[in-house]
Parts: structure tokens; C-alpha cells; sequence
């Protein structure tokens, strides 16, 4: 049997020991935290070198004369294979010019018509067909835009990503809860702001047992959705905020093991990168966001999101193209009958213009449709004019009121004999 003086030396020795173990993870972490700033900084400079330089490559496949990077995210229900449907579906739209981040969120029930295939099918089984490459060519030719780039993820790396992120902080806006035994899907979340882990997180944007489902037209005058897609880019705000805050940086090394894992795509590393750049200029809450406009509807016992055009060219224009010589306007009824300032619109959208009101004017006994532009908007108001019929009256400061729009157009009792 040991002594006491032995019990204790042998414990000073333990003590010791441990302390040295400690010392040596502590040097250890300080060492790889150093490399992994050292690493990120050094990334930064090359990343912005190659940005800003004079380097023979640029972001966008094929398109380096474009201002505009158009990434396609591709959320599938279980791994990164073909034969998935794509459960999520958000273009992404990077502006080189200032840093502009923008969301457009596809639903996965959209009608469109997949390329190759006769009659129509719901966008989210392009991916199932085809993978990402017939996805990509799907969004293309429905939205009319390029796509360079695709990002797609399962659910098992989604949990991990916001896992490695350290949760995403959220405001629950409901009690939610669900639960599908034969799919061995449960959601349970509580109402209000929490930070949600990767499970929870899922649960979160799957949830669709609200009445609303994916997506679902609540104010058809201002635009206005709801539903699963709407709470999908409300997440995507949220996990912005996050990946850019310090505790992201500390988790970087986890978060790049997780994203090499989970994450297929066609982005080369420095392209990814230069685009967190561009990102990092503005803030989070400037990310601008939008539904593909459309209504629900059920045809040939299918349901389907069917797109509204004129409205979605709109929001492209908006949005993805970022077209800054888009000429906005508002529209009035002044005919006394219903429906003609929204068919108006309709055209006008068809044609590019930005509608940014439509209402009612101050009287119905318009005989002649009017077109009012703000001054120094006349040709604008001539562009109109050709579109709809009228005559274009002469400027007034207040065209357009606290609208902004750049020209007024009150619709007259003419206009049915025009293109509405």
C-alpha cells in the first residue's frame, strides 16, 4: 500500500500531467485557429485579387460580360442522385455592379413544360428525369433568363450545414406540428424566436400543414403569398444572418468539411467565393425576395401551380435582370368598368413596364385613356401610349403620387377597343 507522501506525489503528478494536456489543446486550438484566420484571410486577398484584377476569367460560365451571376439551388427529398424530385427550388441572382443578392422562389408544383418531354409536368420532376442539368434547362426556358451555376443538397447535409452554422435563430411564426408515421416525418416546433438546429430547422421549412400548403395567392391586389416556399425564404434571410456572423467563422473548418460533403455542384471553389464577396457588401436584410407569381389550381385532377406571365416577367425583370431602364407606372381605372386598370397592367407587364399601382382614379367618366408622365418622363409616357392607346397629357410633378411611378395612366371608356 502507498503512503500518503506517495498517494500525494502521485496525485501532483496526475495534476501535472492533466495541466500539460491542457497547455497542449489549448496551444493546439490557438495553432489551428491561427491557420484556419490565416487561411481565410489569405483567401480573402486572392479572392478579391481575382475579382478586381486583371485575371482572365470571370464569374459566369460563358457569360463574363454579364453584370448578373444566376445560381440555381436544388433542395432534394433524400440524396444527390437522379430519380429525386427537387422539394426545393430558389434562384439566387448575384450583381457583380454592387453586391445585390436576390431569392426567387420557384414552388415545386409550377407547371411548366420539361424539355424533350411532351405535354406539362410540375417543375420539381425535372430533376427526377434529368438531374440537376434538366432542372437548370427547365428554370432557363421558363423564366427566360441563363443560369450559371447549380447548388443541390439533400436533407441529411441541410441538417448538417445549419448544424455546423451553430442553429440558425428564427422567430417560429406558429405552432407547428405534424406527423406523417408512414413517411417517418414528425414536426414539432414551438411558437416564437429560438435558434433551431439542423432538425429543427428542416422541420421548419417542410412544414406545410397550415392550410396555405406550398404556396398560396392571400392578396391578389398587393401580390402577396404564403405557405411552405414563403417560410422557405424567410429561412434563407435568417441563415444569411447567420453564416455571416463571427461564430460561423469559428465553425468555418466544420461548415467547409459539411458543404464538401453534402453539397453537389457545378461551381468552381474561387467562383464561390468571389460571390460570398459580393455578398458580404451588402446587408443581410437587403436581400430582396419574391414567389414566382401564379395561382393554385387543379387540372385534369392534377394540382398545379400555374404561373401568371405578365406578372412573372416582371419580377424577373426585376429581380434577376436587375434592368434599371424598367419604366414604372400606375395604373387607374377610369372607365367605370371592372377589371380594365388590371388587364391594362397585364399588357404593360407583358411589354416590360413595372407596375407599381393599380387602383381607381378619381372619377369614372374618363371617354379617353390618359397618360401622365412625372416631368421629364415624356418619352416614357409615349412608350406607353404606343402600348395602350391614349393621349399623353403634359408633365405634372404629381404623376404618380407617393406611388414613385414615373407615368400615370387613367384607362378611359376607349380602351376595350385596344389590346385589352
Amino acid at each position: 500500500m502507498l503512503s500518503p507522501q506517495d498517494l500525494e506525489a502521485k496525485r501532483r503528478e496526475l495534476e501535472e500531467r492533466r495541466r500539460l494536456r491542457r497547455e497542449m489543446r489549448r496551444k493546439r486550438l490557438l495553432f489551428y485557429a491561427f491557420c484556419v484566420l490565416l487561411g481565410l484571410i489569405l483567401m480573402l486577398i486572392a479572392a478579391y485579387w481575382s475579382y478586381y484584377g486583371e485575371l482572365p476569367f470571370g464569374i459566369g460560365r460563358g457569360r463574363a460580360e454579364s453584370p448578373i451571376v444566376n445560381v440555381l439551388l436544388l433542395g432534394v427529398d433524400s440524396g444527390v442522385g437522379q430519380g429525386n424530385r427537387s422539394d426545393t427550388i430558389i434562384l439566387f441572382s448575384f450583381d457583380k455592379r454592387d453586391g445585390h443578392v436576390s431569392a426567387l422562389a420557384i414552388p415545386r408544383d409550377t407547371q411548366v413544360r420539361i424539355p424533350g418531354r411532351r405535354g406539362v409536368d410540375r417543375i420539381n420532376a425535372a430533376h427526377a428525369i434529368g438531374g440537376p442539368a434538366l432542372a437548370v434547362r427547365t428554370v432557363e426556358q421558363l423564366l427566360g433568363v441563363d443560369i450559371d451555376y447549380y447548388v443541390r443538397v439533400d436533407f441529411d447535409g441541410f441538417r448538417a450545414i445549419v448544424d455546423a452554422l451553430g442553429g440558425v435563430v428564427l422567430d417560429v411564426e406558429r405552432r407547428m406540428y405534424y406527423e406523417d408515421k408512414a413517411q417517418g416525418l414528425k414536426i414539432d416546433l414551438q411558437q416564437g424566436l429560438q435558434r433551431l438546429n439542423g432538425d429543427q430547422a428542416l422541420q421548419y421549412v417542410r412544414y406545410r400543414s397550415d392550410g396555405m400548403g406550398d404556396i398560396s395567392l392571400v392578396d391578389p391586389v398587393k401580390g402577396e403569398y404564403a405557405g411552405r416556399v414563403e417560410r422557405q425564404l424567410k429561412f434563407v434571410r435568417a441563415l444569411a444572418r447567420q453564416a455571416i456572423s463571427i461564430q460561423a467563422v469559428l465553425n468555418a473548418p466544420e461548415l467547409v468539411t459539411q458543404l464538401l460533403r453534402t453539397v453537389s455542384t457545378d461551381m468552381p471553389p474561387d467562383v464561390a467565393v468571389r460571390l460570398a464577396l459580393l455578398a458580404k457588401q451588402m446587408a443581410v436584410q437587403d436581400v430582396e425576395t419574391a414567389v414566382l407569381p401564379g395561382t393554385g389550381a387543379t387540372v385534369g385532377g392534377a394540382s398545379y401551380w400555374l404561373v401568371n406571365e405578365a406578372k412573372m416577367k416582371e419580377v424577373v425583370n426585376k429581380l434577376v435582370l436587375r434592368r434599371s431602364d424598367m419604366v414604372r407606372v400606375q395604373v387607374l381605372n377610369g372607365s367605370g368598368i371592372d377589371g380594365q386598370a388590371a388587364r391594362a397592367a397585364d399588357v404593360l407587364r407583358r411589354e416590360g413596364f413595372e407596375v407599381v399601382t393599380v387602383g381607381n382614379a378619381d372619377r369614372f367618366d374618363y371617354e379617353t385613356t390618359v397618360v401622365i408622365p412625372r416631368p421629364g418622363r415624356t418619352a416614357e409616357a409615349e412608350r406607353v401610349a404606343g402600348v395602350l392607346g391614349g393621349r399623353v397629357q403634359g408633365p405634372e410633378p404629381a404623376a404618380g403620387g407617393q406611388s414613385g411611378a414615373d407615368v400615370t395612366v387613367i384607362i378611359g371608356r376607349d380602351a376595350p377597343g385596344r389590346r385589352l
